[in-house]
């Protein structure tokens, strides 16, 4: 991930479903000191909810990281600054890539429903066209996990990574996301592993695989790569799984019956999708 991160964009339907999504939208603005945007799209006129909004203050509040009653200036204090942006469209997708159109972002935070069934307007077809389509990393939260940002107190908690990797497409972008997301986190005491759906000879041959440090596990299965991945998800336990994802061809159908896709849409912890190269 790049540490360069001066815009997150969190799309919000301004369900519950949204909130671990933008706590965690929240707090990794605040350790990039970066701007944060919140997106509500309303599909007819008249649906503004502003006071439906996330409270960033409430937020900061309850994470001690700021005083009861404190102002704007408080929070601009912490490097961060947050805006509340609302657009009326039929379809949430579009009017959220016109956005990153017009206002260039370096990550997305969103939610993400499973199986079908959004979290508000936000399903995997949904979610994942918007990802694909900017073409940048972007965090997904299924609406099932609370993450990895405790809600309590904002503190970070991820103690494993898991990062599949194949041949194709190349798992370089995976690895350096998450270093970059080590660091902007300050994440310590970390066990990582990646897992291949393949033998031990096709994993072998995997470009950069070599260079990982010996801090690095491994492993392997000939079963589905979907399936191999959320077996490994059940055996390993991780707090957050790293994908490179390249789509399927196509503007349109972006991200659509991707590998990426079809674990999100059972996968029961945070996914992080980087953009090959």
């Amino acid at each position: 991930m790049d540490l360069s991160i001066r815009h997150i964009f969190h799309p919000s339907d301004l369900t519950p479903a949204s909130q671990a999504a933008f706590e965690h939208a929240l707090r990794m603005a605040i350790a990039a000191k970066a701007k944060l945007t919140v997106m509500h799209v309303m599909q007819r006129s008249g649906d503004e909810e502003w006071d439906a909004f996330p409270g960033v203050r409430d937020v900061l509040e309850r994470w001690k990281m700021l005083p009861a009653g404190a102002g704007v200036e408080a929070i601009e204090s912490l490097g961060v600054t947050v805006r509340k942006v609302s657009a009326q469209a039929s379809e949430p997708s579009e009017a959220c890539i016109d956005h990153l159109e017009r206002h260039p972002a370096q990550l997305i935070v969103m939610a993400t429903g499973q199986n079908g069934r959004g979290a508000g307007l936000w399903n995997t077809s949904v979610s994942g066209r918007i990802a694909a389509q900017a073409g940048i990393t972007s965090l997904f939260l299924p609406q099932a996990t609370k993450g990895f940002i405790q809600a309590s107190n904002g503190k970070v908690e991820v103690r494993r990574i898991l990062v599949p990797i194949d041949r194709s497409p190349d798992p370089a972008p995976a690895f350096e996301a998450t270093d970059g997301l080590v660091t902007l986190l300050s994440i310590q005491n970390l066990i990582r592993a990646t897992y291949h759906a393949g033998t031990e000879a096709t994993m072998n041959m995997i470009e950069g695989l070599p260079a990982l440090s010996s801090g690095w596990q491994r492993s392997h299965s000939t079963e589905d790569p979907v399936h191999g991945i959320l077996s490994a998800v059940d055996r390993f336990g991780p707090d957050l799984l790293v994908m490179v994802t390249q789509g399927r061809r196509g503007l349109r159908d972006a991200l659509l019956g991707s590998t990426t896709e079809r674990v999100l849409s059972s996968v029961q912890v945070p996914v992080l999708a980087v953009p090959c190269r």
